[in-house]
């Protein structure tokens, strides 16, 4: 597999992570209050406008010319941190308005969040060692 390869399908996995974790993140929405839900649903239909963002600069990074791959990829990166970053703003006002009976629901996202940050660095440096 190649590097671009590798950088790819780990790109396109997390995307697919994230997608999952909006999800969940909707179901907490349809479990809260309405204030709430309707704030959180602003927030997700925001996020995956972002996450599908990130998804087509991918599609374009995979079918770019070996010159401007780098260059598309790195582009893709930072829709896919921007997404990443909105997921984390969107949880944080989540769980500071929603009172312990999601701690558990909060635990998942906190767990996906560290993972995220992991495989964010190790996209990265692919990409740096492009």
């Amino acid at each position: 597999m190649t590097r671009t390869d590798d950088y790819l399908d780990r790109a396109r996995a997390a995307l697919d992570d994230l997608r999952a974790q909006i999800d969940d993140l909707r179901v907490q929405a349809d479990l809260g209050q309405a204030e709430a839900k309707d704030r959180l649903q602003e927030g997700i239909d925001a996020l995956r406008k972002l996450q599908d963002d990130a998804r087509q600069r991918v599609d374009k990074a995979q079918d770019a010319t070996a010159e401007a791959w780098k260059s598309l990829a790195e582009q893709a990166e930072k829709a896919i941190d921007a997404a990443g970053d909105a997921f984390d703003r969107l949880v944080s006002d989540w769980s500071s308005t929603t009172g312990a009976a999601t701690s558990a629901a909060r635990a998942g996202f906190d767990g996906f969040r560290a993972e995220w940050s992991r495989r964010r660095a190790e996209r990265e440096q692919i990409l740096e060692d492009t």
